[in-house]
């Protein structure tokens, strides 16, 4: 607790501006096991705000277990929340490529955004 303190203090007095984004992840707290890093740097491996580690394994989790790609509809059903949320996962997902995204074409409408786990996705699980 201490150290943290430490690092949390210097970290603000060495500043007059930062953005959000410095400022959470100075004020970052840690998780039962995740190691300070000192010199004031991130915690490794942090997630980004809106990020929860146990929801986006269940969205892993989901994927892993599809036959076939899914939408983030499907998702959404698949693990019992809101479309906007599956999809902020998957997004996310796909920004660390550990997920593709592909449109797929219907009858009628809009395309939809059918997402798929990638094969390589296995070494960035790893680090979770």
């Amino acid at each position: 607790m201490l150290t943290r303190f430490r690092l949390e203090r210097e970290a603000l007095a060495n500043r007059a501006e930062m953005n959000q984004d410095e400022l959470d992840s100075v004020l970052a707290r840690l998780k039962p096991g995740e190691p300070l890093r000192a010199n004031n740097q991130t915690l490794s491996q942090a997630l980004p705000k809106g990020i929860d580690r146990l929801t986006l394994r269940r969205v892993i989790d989901a994927l892993a277990d599809a036959p076939d790609s899914l939408t983030a509809m499907q998702m959404a059903r698949t693990m019992g929340a809101s479309r906007s949320t599956a999809r902020r996962y998957l997004e996310f997902l796909v920004a660390e490529q550990a997920v593709s995204a592909e449109l797929g074409y219907g009858d009628v409408g809009r395309p939809e955004r059918r997402y798929r786990l990638l094969e390589t996705a296995h070494k960035w699980l790893e680090s979770l």
